[in-house]
Order: C-alpha cells, then sequence, then structure tokens
C-alpha cells in the first residue's frame, strides 16, 4: 500500500510529516488472486450507501483489480450508482497482467451519496480474479453480467471479486471500524479462549487494535482486541481474549467496538456483533482428515501436492490420505474408490482436488474442492474446533502371518451434536512407492496412498453414546507386495448421508503405524476381511455396489482383501 506526503505548512516547521495511506475499497483482502469466474460478460461489486456513508466526499482515484490471467488488451472499467444504470465514468485501461493491478484514472472523482458500483466489461481471454477471503457479506461482493442479465452470485456462495476502489487518504479523515462478523466457539469449562471475527478498517491507517465490549449475559467486560495489521478499506481477523466461563451451557456473545486505535469511533451503525459461545465439560482435540484426489496421469497432480503439503507444514494432528480416482485409474487405485465421487457432487469430477473433514467447500456443490494458496487458515479453523466424537485406534499386526487386527473405540463427546447416521472408516495407506506419475517423472514417490477400505467404502453404521464407548473391530492380511513399515490405519467417524454429501462431516480421525502389536479387546463388532476368499462385496466399473453380479464386467472385491474382474456372460 503507498503512501501519499503532503507538504509542511509553516506552522509545522519542526513537526514529523503527516501522512495518510490510501484506500483500498473492496471485499476482498487484497493478497493473492484465489481463483476465476467464467462465463461472464462483466463484473462488478456494489458499495451501499447505507454501509459505506463515510467515504461520501472523498476522492476516488483509480481502481485495483486482480486477474487470474493476463489481459493484453485490457479492460473497460466503470463505475455507476446502479449495476444496470448509466455510467458515472468509464476508462479503457492498457494491458494488464495476471495478479493485482493498480489502473490510476487520468482523473479524480468525488466519491457520491448514492450507491456505488465498480466493475468492469470482460473481452475474450479475460478471466476475473476472486478471493478465497469470503464470508464478509452476503450480497454483493461478486455480481456477473450473465446473458443480458445481471445476478449477484455472492448470495450462491461465490468469494468475492478481486476488485477493489481506490481513494486518496488524504481526502479521507474518518475513523471508523465495523464489526463484520464473530465465529461461535465450543470451549471447555473454566478454560480461557479467543473470540475471532472479521473487522473492516475504515481509516487512513494501518489498523492493529480496536478495544471490544463483550456482553454474555453476565456482566460485561472490555478488551483490546488485536488486529493483523489491517490496510485501509480492507477486511481481516480480530482476536479477543477471554476468561473461562464458570458453568456449561450456550452464551449470547454480544460484541460491541468501543474505540479504534484509542480514538472514537464515529459510526454506531455497524459496529455491534455476535456470537454463540457453548461451554461444555469435556473438550477432545480434532484431528483433520484431508483427502487427496489424485493420479498418475495427472499432470497437475504434482503441483497440487507440493501445494497441499505446504498447507499442512508443522501440522502435526492432520490425517492424509491419497485417492487415486477423480482424474483416471492407475495401479493405485482401489476397487469402490469412485464411490467416493458422490462428495464432488456433481456429473465431473477432476484432479488434483482435496477435500478436509468432508466440510462443504465455498463456493463448490460438495465438499470436493480445488487445491489452491487459501486451504491453510481453512485446516487451521477445523483444527480450532474440538470434536464432537474421542477416538481410540488400536491394531496388531502379525508378520509371520501378515495379519493385521484394527480397532476402533468411539464415543460421543457430552453436548456435541453429531448427525442421524455415524459411521465408521478404515482405511490402510502405503507411502514410500517409487512409480510414474505424469508427466515425465519416472522416480515419483507416490505417499498415502489408499490400498484398502477395511469397512465399506462410505463407513460402516456404528452406534454413538456419550455414556458408553463402542468397539469395532475388523481383521485383513495384507498383501505379500506392500510394504509394512511404509503403512498407516486410519481410521474416522463420518455421519453417511446418501441424499446430501455436504452433510457427511467428519467428527475427528486417527492414524497409527501398521505394525504394531496393541491389545486388542476382545469385545466389539466384528469385521473381517481375510478369513476365506469369499465375496465381499460388487461393483460396476463406475463403483456402483450391486447385490450380484451385472452383464458384462464387475469388480469384485473378495474377503482376503483381493479384487478380480469378473465378466458375466448370458447363454
Amino acid at each position: 500500500m503507498k503512501k501519499i506526503y503532503y507538504p509542511l505548512l509553516l506552522s509545522q516547521l519542526f513537526c514529523a510529516y503527516a501522512f495518510a495511506d490510501d484506500v483500498s475499497l473492496g471485499y476482498c483482502d487484497g493478497s493473492m488472486v484465489g481463483g476465476s469466474l467464467s462465463g461472464a460478460n462483466a463484473v462488478a461489486i456494489r458499495l451501499p450507501a447505507s454501509d459505506f456513508p463515510m467515504y461520501q466526499g472523498s476522492t476516488i482515484t483509480g481502481v485495483r483489480i486482480g486477474l487470474a490471467a493476463d489481459a493484453s488488451k485490457g479492460v473497460k472499467i466503470f463505475i455507476r450508482s446502479r449495476v444496470d444504470g448509466s455510467d458515472i465514468y468509464s476508462f479503457q485501461t492498457g494491458s494488464l497482467y495476471e495478479g493485482w493491478s493498480d489502473i490510476i484514472f487520468p482523473k479524480t472523482l468525488e466519491y457520491p451519496a448514492s450507491d456505488v458500483v465498480v466493475g468492469y466489461e470482460v473481452n475474450t481471454g479475460v478471466r476475473p480474479g476472486v478471493s478465497a477471503a469470503g464470508d464478509y457479506t452476503s450480497s454483493g461482493a461478486c455480481m456477473a453480467l450473465e446473458g443480458m442479465a445481471w445476478k449477484d452470485l455472492t448470495e450462491g456462495g461465490t468469494d468475492p471479486l478481486c476488485l477493489q476502489l481506490l481513494i486518496d487518504g488524504g481526502s479521507y479523515t474518518k475513523t471508523d471500524a465495523a464489526l463484520i462478523s464473530a465465529t461461535g466457539r465450543t470451549v471447555g469449562l473454566d478454560t480461557p479462549f479467543t473470540l475471532k471475527g472479521n473487522i473492516r478498517n475504515n481509516t487512513n491507517r494501518i489498523l492493529s487494535k480496536v478495544r471490544l465490549s463483550v456482553d454474555m449475559g453476565e456482566g460485561t467486560m472490555e478488551g483490546d482486541a488485536q488486529v493483523a495489521d489491517v490496510l485501509p478499506g480492507e477486511v481481516g481477523e480480530y482476536s479477543l481474549e477471554m476468561k473461562g466461563m464458570g458453568r456449561t451451557g450456550n452464551y449470547d456473545a454480544k460484541l460491541r467496538i468501543v474505540s479504534v486505535d484509542g480514538k472514537a469511533d464515529e459510526y454506531a451503525f455497524n459496529d455491534e456483533a455476535k456470537a454463540e459461545v457453548r461451554v461444555i465439560g469435556e473438550v477432545v482435540e480434532r484431528k483433520v482428515l484431508i483427502e487427496e484426489f489424485t493420479s498418475q496421469g495427472c499432470v497437475n497432480c504434482p503441483t497440487g501436492k507440493e501445494i497441499l503439503d505446504k498447507a499442512v507444514k508443522g501440522l502435526d494432528r492432520v490425517v492424509m490420505v491419497a485417492h487415486h480416482t477423480g482424474f483416471s485409474p492407475d495401479i493405485f487405485t482401489v476397487a469402490g474408490s469412485t464411490l467416493l465421487h458422490c462428495f464432488y457432487n456433481s456429473s465431473t469430477t477432476f484432479a488434483p482436488a482435496v477435500m478436509f473433514d468432508r466440510q462443504p467447500a465455498p463456493g463448490n456443490p460438495g465438499p470436493v474442492s480445488q487445491i489452491d494458496d487459501y486451504m491453510r487458515p481453512r485446516i487451521l479453523a477445523r483444527l480450532d474446533s474440538p470434536a464432537e466424537v474421542a477416538l481410540d485406534l488400536k491394531r496388531n499386526y502379525d508378520a509371520s502371518t501378515r495379519r493385521l487386527t484394527v480397532q476402533v473405540a468411539v464415543r460421543q463427546v457430552e453436548g456435541m451434536a453429531v448427525g442421524a447416521n455415524p459411521s465408521v472408516s478404515v482405511y490402510l495407506l502405503e507411502s514410500g512407492m517409487v512409480a510414474f506419475q505424469s508427466p515425465n517423472f519416472n522416480d515419483y514417490v507416490h505417499e498415502h496412498a489408499n490400498r484398502m477400505f477395511m469397512t465399506e467404502v462410505l463407513g460402516d453404521p456404528v452406534e454413538l453414546s456419550s455414556d458408553d464407548t463402542t468397539l469395532a473391530t475388523y481383521s485383513a492380511k495384507i498383501d505379500e507386495a506392500w510394504n509394512v513399515d511404509n503403512m498407516e490405519v486410519v481410521a474416522f467417524v463420518s455421519n453417511r448421508d446418501g441424499d446430501d454429501p455436504n452433510n457427511c462431516g467428519v467428527y475427528n480421525a486417527e492414524k497409527l503405524p501398521l505394525v504394531g502389536s496393541d491389545k486388542i479387546d476382545d469385545s466389539g463388532v466384528e469385521g473381517t476381511v481375510g478369513e476365506e476368499a469369499e465375496i465381499a462385496a460388487i461393483y460396476t466399473l463406475s463403483g456402483v455396489r450391486l447385490d450380484e453380479p451385472a452383464e458384462g464386467v464387475n469388480i469384485v472385491r473378495y474377503t482376503d482383501g483381493s479384487v478380480r474382474k469378473i465378466v458375466k456372460t448370458t447363454k
């Protein structure tokens, strides 16, 4: 963010230079472009006068545009009072490059008292950028002209458009901050916690601190919330340390801005936000299940893996799984994997792709989303929430018979909600496998590849109770070709909903090296994979489970862990 310096007045000869930062007013945070839009003839954002009265009368100097690709012919920018109205101002840019570009207008404009719509026309080859910093507003952050009609894509979950209005910081003198949101928390009894949310900086200085009051029904407290150096006009995160609560239950936390960097806040209408704080007697740490969709034939998958590895670097409470499906099958594809395609919630699948705890992905029809540079905040936010289920995993491996026994112990955490159809899933993974990988790697090392579903692909039903622990025990014979020293056992509990893939969230996950000799309890629901070579499941080539072989090619999984293709013909 550049700063504009002004000449000293004679009376300021012995004072420091006065300066103000330019304001970048929009709905994104100004960081890297996280994705792109397609199919639009024009794009825009709307800044309602009711939300931004503090900017009226200031000077508009230009715009900042974030693109997902170069635009050699530039774009035509427009400013209007209505998205379908006439232009108040328009300007044709020169060539623009991928990423952010500042466009300074040849003449300045006064910020009007009306709504302000700023946007640009989309020519052939122009890829409007979208941010991964969403949930700041429910409307106006990403509008698109599709055909002859404007649509507000924000309402459907599309992330904010990478577009900001530039305002001369010297012409803008207001002190205001807007509480955009407060995030609900589940915390332990008598345990200090942190309230977080999003705040907009409506000043012409970098914002690093704001004083808040919090009323949770048992008196009001004040404290200085730390803000991550939010630039003028942009939105960022605040955090406020809170004392522990002395009784369990649900609290409505009402937050209000008291002051902004020690100065009085000039606009009260945007000073409040609410969040629910649930206090429970026991808090169980969560491990996040991260499922990657990949393929040896996928040219972009090695890059996707690098980005994913960067996102989880230094995090010890993550469980990584690589499914070789979604693009094309390969030598690591497990029969039945295509059943996981339901999480795309689309007729189209792709790789590289990822899902976190099978939670709905912002801006996507299902939990599966593209791999990008904005994944780490999503993972950290998930790690910050307590688990709904306590999960303990044991395994006992007999090297002489290559027989593995796995036991999963699960218990619902009291006060935490789970879905109507909880299920337990157990996978066997192998790492360190050197094999081909597109585009031209012959010695690529494949990691965390799912080798076997010890349960049904989408999990086995399991009873959950906060009073008792449920045990589920499974057995399998490990393939002679697999290196057990490089293998892991992964177990997790999730909701299973065949009608809604966005209602299949994971409650907790665990992993252990395959080789080990834990004591397995005698009791428990038993499921065996590997005693006699009997049929365990039958699938079509597309992964649909069958009750009996159908005419044509069938994928048959046997109880010894082996998989065969069987062709049934009609005589």
